[in-house]
């Protein structure tokens, strides 16, 4: 897998953040309809998304980026038990919302595999940098430093 670029990447977490709180906005009517709490909920999911737009824009380490993959694993987890086993403490299924659920299950996948494709880059350049691709540029770098004995 290829390092990832952070100027790239954030400005792209960022608008999936953005879509993935219009999607909830656009499925607080039905949220409504169904039980106040799970309104609610969609109301709140949404701020918490708008909110992850806005960290990538203040903060540019690692943690907005944990965030960003905890916040679409648990959209993923939450939107594959309403599809399977229906809304608690809600009579019958989730109804019209399929066509959202669908594009907020999809968002929320990409969501977490920038997070971990950008969480897995960051180490990775920590650990060494880019790979090395050639002799020249391996001739060109600088040897390793020694590594410190294990106390």
């Amino acid at each position: 897998m290829p390092p990832l670029d952070p100027a790239v990447a954030r400005p792209v977490g960022a608008m999936l953040f953005v879509l993935l709180g219009a999607v909830q906005f656009l499925l607080v009517p039905d949220g409504f309809e169904h039980a106040p709490y799970v309104g609610v909920c969609l109301i709140l999911a949404m701020l918490m998304s708008l909110g992850g737009s806005a960290g990538f824009l203040a903060d540019t380490r690692s943690r907005v980026w944990w965030y960003a993959l905890a916040e679409g694993v648990a959209n993923v987890l939450g939107v594959t038990y309403a599809m399977t086993w229906g809304i608690p403490l809600v009579e019958g299924g989730i109804g019209g919302w399929g066509r959202w659920t669908h594009l907020l299950l999809v968002l929320s996948g990409l969501l977490s595999a920038l997070a971990v494709w950008t969480l897995w880059s960051e180490r990775h350049r920590r650990r060494g940098g880019p790979p090395v691709t050639s002799a020249l540029e391996r001739h060109r770098r600088p040897p390793p430093r020694p590594r410190s004995p294990a106390r």
